[in-house]
C-alpha cells in the first residue's frame, strides 16, 4: 500500500499533487487532505478538494490503530463521491478531523479497524475545532472485527453533522457506535443488524452530549450483544421510529436516569422481552400523544391482588382506581406500571423504586398504606371493604 500527502486533487483530471515540507507527513495514511499552517484560516489548497470513484484496498497487514485510508483535517468543502475501503487489518476507513461543510456520497467501509470518525483536529497552531456541518449520504460499515478496541462510528467533540442512510451490519467491535461530547448531531439509520459489542457495552452509546437525534424507520437488531442503546449524562436525545429486535438483555437505557429526551414510536420486539430504562424520557405513542413519564397518567398498568379480588380498573401507568369485588380481610394490591406505546407493553422501570399513596374514597376512614417498592412494582395494602372504590398514584424516583 502506498502513502500520499494530498494537497490538491484536480477535479478535471486524474492528477494528485503531493506537497511536502511545510505540511506534516502522514506516514500512516493512504490519502491525506489538510490545510497548510502558513495559510491561516483563509484560502488554502485543502479547500474544495474533490475525490470520486476511489477504491482503496489494503493488504490486511495494517496492524496499527493509527493507520487511516483517508484522513481529512482542517479542510472545508471537501467533496467525496463513491469511496470504498476494504481489506485493512486495523486502522480507520475515513476520518474527518476539524473538517467543515464537507459532503460525502456513497461511503463503503469493510475494514477490521474503525469505520467513520468525526473528531477535532490535532494539527494547526490554533484552537482545536471539531468537525462541523459535514454531511454524509449513504454510509455502509460492515464486517469489522476488532472487539478489543474497534468502533464502527465515532462522533466526538463535533456538532451540526448529518448522516443519512447509515447501514451497520456484521461488525464485532468494542462499541458499534459512540457519540460523545458533542451536540446537534442528526443520524438516520436504515439498517442495523447482526452486530456484536463487547459485553457489557452498549452497541450504540451516547455520552455527555445534547440534541442527538436518531431516526428510522429502522430495525435495530442484535446478533449477540447484551445491550442495545445506552444514554449517559446527555440531554434532549430523540430516538424516532425504531423497532428494537433480537435478544438484548437491555434494549434501551437512560443509565441511572442520568439523561433526558424523547422516545417517539419505539417498538420493543425483543424476544425474550428486554428491559427498557426510560427514566427522564418522554414517550410519544403512535397516535401522537405525549406521555411525560410519571406526570400525566397514560399508558396502562397491571394490578394483582391477594386477600381480595378487584375489578373495574381504570387509569394509566402511574395513577388510577379499582373497585374491591371480594375480600377476606387485608387486601394487598401489587401495581406494575406499563408503557403501552412500547409494543408489546413493557413495565416502566424506575431507577430506585416508587413512592405511592392510595385512598378509599367510599370509606375515607380506612387507611391504605404502601408496603413495598422495587424498580418495577409497588405494593399497597389495607382493610378494604367490598364495593369500595380505591384511588392510587405512584411517582418513580
Amino acid at each position: 500500500m502506498g502513502y500520499a500527502n494530498v494537497e490538491l486533487v484536480d477535479p478535471t483530471g486524474t492528477t494528485i499533487t503531493v506537497k511536502t515540507g511545510s505540511l506534516p507527513t502522514y506516514a500512516s495514511a493512504t490519502a491525506t487532505v489538510f490545510m497548510g499552517a502558513a495559510n491561516g484560516l483563509g484560502t488554502y489548497p485543502g479547500q474544495g478538494v474533490y475525490m470520486s470513484g476511489v477504491n482503496i484496498s489494503g493488504n490486511a497487514l495494517e496492524m496499527i490503530n493509527g493507520y487511516s485510508a483517508i484522513t481529512a483535517e482542517l479542510t472545508e468543502a471537501l467533496f467525496i463521491d463513491s469511496i470504498q475501503v476494504t481489506n485493512m487489518g486495523l486502522g480507520t476507513c475515513l476520518q474527518f478531523l476539524g473538517t467543515l461543510k464537507s459532503n460525502v456520497y456513497g461511503l463503503h467501509c469493510n475494514v477490521d479497524g474503525n469505520g467513520l470518525i468525526l473528531e477535532e483536529n490535532s494539527i494547526g497552531s490554533f484552537i482545536f475545532t471539531g468537525s462541523n456541518a459535514d454531511r454524509f449520504y449513504g454510509v455502509d460499515i460492515e464486517n469489522g472485527n476488532n472487539p478489543t478496541s474497534g468502533v464502527g462510528l465515532i462522533i466526538g467533540h463535533s456538532g451540526g453533522d448529518y448522516v443519512s442512510g447509515l447501514h451497520m451490519e456484521g461488525n464485532s467491535y468494542e462499541y458499534i457506535a459512540v457519540i460523545g461530547y458533542t451536540g446537534s448531531e442528526d443520524i438516520q439509520i436504515v439498517d442495523w443488524e447482526a452486530n456484536t459489542a463487547t459485553s457489557p457495552n452498549y452497541e450504540l452509546s451516547i455520552i455527555y452530549s445534547s440534541d442527538v437525534h436518531l431516526h428510522g424507520p429502522t430495525q435495530f437488531e442484535s446478533s449477540s450483544s447484551s445491550n442495545g442503546i445506552g444514554v449517559n449524562n446527555s440531554t434532549d436525545v430523540v430516538v424516532d421510529q425504531f423497532s428494537i429486535t433480537g435478544n438484548y438483555s437491555t434494549a434501551f437505557n437512560s443509565i441511572a436516569g442520568s439523561s433526558t429526551g424523547k422516545l417517539d414510536r419505539v417498538i420493543n420486539n425483543t424476544s425474550p422481552l428486554a428491559a427498557m430504562g426510560t427514566a427522564g424520557f418522554i414517550i410519544e405513542d403512535f397516535a401522537g400523544n405525549f406521555t411525560p413519564n410519571n406526570i400525566i397518567s397514560t399508558g396502562a398498568q397491571t394490578l394483582s391482588a391477594s386477600g381480595c379480588t378487584i375489578s373495574g380498573q381504570v387509569g394509566g401507568s402511574s395513577a388510577g382506581s379499582f373497585r374491591v369485588a371480594t375480600t377476606t380481610g387485608t387486601c394487598t394490591v401489587t401495581i406494575t406500571p406499563i408503557v403501552t406505546p412500547l409494543m408489546p407493553p413493557l413495565p416502566v422501570t424506575a431507577p430506585n423504586g416508587w413512592a405511592c399513596d392510595a385512598h378509599d374514597i367510599t370509606n375515607p376512614a380506612i387507611v391504605i398504606s404502601q408496603t413495598g417498592s422495587v424498580p418495577a412494582t409497588a405494593t399497597i395494602s389495607g382493610s378494604m371493604l367490598v364495593s369500595d372504590t380505591i384511588t392510587w398514584k405512584c411517582i418513580g424516583f
